[in-house]
């Protein structure tokens, strides 16, 4: 079916196999499958996509992507988190690395965020003497010995609670570091 002006066109089959069109004009002035319903279910997705983008990610900004790090030692990561007009309720984050076994780095946490190096609360505040930072913490883990040398996914997992309602939002990123 295909929309001509104001009228709807579809292809008919004859018995003799010839196509012939025909065209009708609807009664409803909308096109079909745009009902009430419909509607209310696409301004529901809507919504539901704005209290999304109002939970603001958690991301790591140190180590930068590409940096060596090296296996059986301390590292720290410095995560930011962007401000938020609404009142978010921090949860939780996953700190992992995971080799990238097989050519390039995929996406961070698929199919999973690899060694956990760090699990639990996320409270980030800012810090007086060095208020371009913004909102963050830090968290000192240890890069497990016999980690994979090369290229290897450190990802971010992060659990929020977002909007008036509360809705969990749950995000994952990282980056690219080379295990020396």
């Amino acid at each position: 079916m295909w929309w001509a002006g104001e009228k709807a066109c579809t292809w008919v089959l004859e018995p003799d196999d010839e196509r012939l069109v025909e065209c009708i004009r609807p009664q409803q002035t909308a096109p079909p499958g745009l009902t009430s319903s419909s509607i209310m279910k696409t301004l529901f997705v809507l919504a539901s996509l704005a209290l999304s983008a109002l939970a603001q990610q958690a991301l790591i900004i140190s180590p930068t992507n590409g940096s060596t790090i090296t296996a059986g030692s301390t590292l720290v990561v410095d995560v930011h988190q962007d401000e938020s007009a609404t009142d978010d309720v921090q949860v939780a984050v996953v700190l992992g690395l995971a080799p990238c076994l097989t050519g390039p780095c995929g996406t961070p946490g698929e199919p999973g965020v690899g060694t956990i190096l760090f699990k639990g609360e996320f409270n980030p505040q800012r810090d007086p003497s060095a208020p371009e930072k913004g909102l963050h913490q830090t968290f000192t883990v240890q890069v497990p010995q016999f980690s994979d040398q090369g290229d290897n996914i450190l990802s971010l997992t992060h659990l929020q609670m977002v909007g008036a309602v509360k809705e969990a939002s749950l995000q994952t990123n990282g980056i690219v570091v080379n295990v020396a």
